[in-house]
């Protein structure tokens, strides 16, 4: 195979979106594990030509991928992303004591809102309102 079909590549991109590593992705749009490390090894290198549009859109893809990924686990537990998702990562933060004193603070933060919607299950108008101020999403119980 000496070029990549579009419709191949398509294939490939979208499975990569969705979260298949790469290698797999191009093995079941039928295209040899070799043969794709190839093309990825000299659109690295290259600065222009179909290869190298190949490889930036392979790491686009990518990343939309972990992004993606990112948003679905802040969505469903924003305490664990907030602990290990991109909360976390030091260049955001600064030092390690400026991310832990950060992250400290958004935990007790989260720890007396859900205290505070416990102590209003007495009064559910209010908890209600609480509760979709703090998750917008998630409806009262």
């Amino acid at each position: 195979m000496t070029r990549l079909a579009p419709a191949a590549e398509k294939l490939i991109l979208a499975a990569i979106r969705a979260g298949a590593p790469a290698r797999d992705a191009a093995e079941a749009a039928g295209v040899l594990p070799g043969q794709w490390i190839r093309w990825l090894k000299r659109g690295r290198v290259k600065t222009h030509g179909w290869r190298r549009q190949l490889w930036r859109e392979v790491h686009q893809a990518q990343g939309q991928a972990r992004a993606k990924a990112a948003i679905d686990v802040r969505d469903k537990d924003v305490k664990f992303w907030l602990g290990h998702g991109p909360a976390k990562a030091a260049w955001l933060t600064g030092s390690k004591r400026r991310k832990t004193d950060q992250q400290r603070s958004v935990l007790q933060l989260f720890e007396k809102l859900g205290g505070v919607t416990q102590e209003l299950e007495s009064h559910p108008e209010a908890r209600q309102v609480i509760v979709r101020l703090i998750n917008p999403e998630k409806k009262a119980t």
